[in-house]
């Protein structure tokens, strides 16, 4: 499990939300949209002895993070946390898992969404009215030039991801050609 492609964008979406814990709202003055601040929150090697850990799996609704309305954290997700800070909580990537050959919405994008946009763009109440969720929901704003302009960070649009840095460039190039492509549901 690394930080900067599995945890990092998982606490983004899910954490570093408006509202919640981003660089502007920071509740209780908990950040967590990068490195420096996460790590606050954790004790490498020990899950249990992190703050983290204890917020995602606490078991009653006035204290469990996220909190409702937001979706809580899967299973698998809050697995990939605790695997992570057993492994030493490192500020640590992995290069070359990224696949721009074969770009399909099912294969690679539907996925890089799920991961990294529905945090705050699905559930009940999706940030921005924008559901990242199907295709059908995401289709309009990929043809008419709003994804593309918001992921490059481009002038007139909302920067996406809001905090935390651009996605990096190989996703950027992988939504970019799906784009390019039409934006087929494949």
């Amino acid at each position: 499990v690394y930080f900067q492609s599995d945890i990092l964008p998982l606490l983004v979406s899910s954490c570093a939300i408006p509202g919640c814990h981003d660089a502007i709202t920071h509740e209780e003055g908990i950040r967590m949209y990068d490195y420096q601040h996460i790590i606050q929150e954790v004790d490498p090697f020990d899950p249990g002895g992190s703050e983290l850990v204890e917020v995602i799996t606490e078991t009653d609704p006035d204290d469990i993070m996220p909190p409702p309305p937001h979706d809580p954290l899967t299973p698998q997700q809050i697995q990939n946390i605790i695997t992570w800070i057993q492994q030493g909580a490192q500020n640590n990537g992995c290069i070359g898992d990224c696949d721009t050959t074969n770009v399909t919405y099912s294969g690679s994008i539907a996925p890089l969404f799920d991961w990294k946009c529905t945090g705050c763009h699905g559930g009940s109440d999706p940030q921005g009215n924008l559901d990242f969720t199907t295709w059908a929901s995401v289709n309009t704003v990929a043809t008419d030039g709003r994804l593309a302009g918001a992921i490059q960070h481009a002038a007139g649009y909302e920067a996406m991801p809001p905090s935390g840095g651009m996605l990096p460039s190989c996703e950027i190039d992988m939504i970019m050609i799906w784009i390019q492509d039409g934006a087929p549901n494949n």
